[in-house]
């Protein structure tokens, strides 16, 4: 298989994990929406204290919780496939282009000489640069793909400040508990939330984000390909 092939099936992989996400949402809610209404034929016939119904009742009055739940975790999963992704097509825009890992950083002799050839050296500093890159904001990351590859993604551009925020509610939900911080604001400057405040996330906002996420995987996969076609 060669690189374009790879990032073309690596992209689909991508897209698919991502409509499973989203089918997960969708068939959650529906089931919970499902027993909510048998919950109320149950209690046509039955008390909630009855026997056999104790179980049926909390759950019937977790379902909020556990519907805001669900909308928190799928967007934790969605970027976390995403920055995978990320690293995924960048390993393979370094093994097309070898030389874009040359830069000022050096090693040792005693690095250099604990591998046995030049390509199991050359795949330990490919594997320290995606680490790396790994650990950068949404934003350095696509700063990177330019002056590495000269890559330009017009799709992502006009939905750019949507994938911030996505990832930076990831970042506070992983990080603050879902309460909006000064890093926060600081990288959304339009915002309207306030300092303090409570990050909701429901569905129609995950399943957006989702697909914002979807069409960052198609923008940065067909213009890989379009630079490696030249």
């Amino acid at each position: 298989m060669n690189v374009k092939e790879q990032i073309k099936k690596t992209q689909e992989e991508f897209s698919q994990s991502l409509w499973e996400i989203d089918d997960f949402i969708f068939g959650t809610t529906l089931s919970y929406a499902f027993f909510q209404d048998k919950y109320k034929e149950f209690l046509e016939t039955h008390k909630p204290d009855d026997e056999g119904m104790t179980l049926f009742t909390k759950l019937n009055s977790k379902i909020p919780s556990h519907t805001a739940e669900i909308n928190v975790l799928a967007i934790i999963n969605a970027v976390a496939r995403t920055e995978a992704y990320l690293n995924d097509i960048l390993e393979c825009l370094f093994i097309w282009n070898r030389k874009s890992l040359i830069s000022d950083k050096t090693i040792t002799y005693k690095e250099a000489i604990e591998f046995e050839n030049i390509d199991e050296l050359v795949k330990s500093i490919r594997q320290k640069e995606i680490l790396e890159f790994s650990h950068s904001s949404f934003k350095d990351k696509l700063k990177f793909l330019n002056k590495k590859f000269n890559l330009t993604f017009p799709e992502i551009d006009e939905i750019h400040s949507e994938i911030i925020e996505l990832f930076t509610t990831r970042n506070i939900i992983l990080h603050n508990n879902g309460i909006i911080n000064q890093t926060y604001i600081q990288q959304n400057k339009g915002t309207k939330l306030k300092f303090g405040s409570k990050r909701k996330v429901d569905e129609k906002y995950t399943r957006k984000g989702i697909g914002n996420l979807r069409m960052v995987g198609y923008s940065i996969s067909s213009n890989a390909i379009k630079k490696i076609s030249k």
